[in-house]
């Protein structure tokens, strides 16, 4: 079940996604590209695709992200598009910020299983989210 949560993994790399005040923390247009396949060579294995796209306006008052994933293992797919905002308060005090967010999506989750697969009762669901 741990290869559903592709998250935990390469953390260091989309901090946008686990922490959407990050959105704009760097001086200039920033984006990554991930991909993940842990299990190369077996057939239906885990695959996830990550595009994190963040960048700072109003003189770093502003941050604007976005984030493209994909995944997918055996039989489940999982595709969401996400948008932050974050807007920064900075404070004299000890050099902090206080940042507020808006974080808004949505998630499309299907499993698909083929007629070739001889399981009578088995059909294919989609299912749409909205963040």
């Amino acid at each position: 079940m741990g290869q559903m949560f592709p998250l935990s993994d390469h953390y260091e790399y989309n901090m946008v996604a686990i922490n959407p005040a990050f959105a704009g923390c760097q001086d200039a247009l920033s984006a990554t590209i991930l991909y993940r396949n842990p299990w190369v060579g077996f057939k239906d294995a885990p695959k996830s695709k990550m595009l994190l796209v963040h960048m700072p306006v109003d003189h770093d008052r502003i941050g604007l992200g976005l984030q493209f994933e994909h995944n997918s293992i055996g039989i489940f797919n999982e595709t969401s598009i996400i948008g932050n905002y974050a807007v920064s308060d900075r404070h004299n005090i000890h050099k902090s910020r206080i940042v507020t967010i808006l974080q808004a999506g949505f998630s499309q989750s299907a499993y698909q299983v083929s007629a070739r697969s001889g399981q009578p009762g088995y059909r294919s669901r989609r299912q749409s989210n909205y963040l």
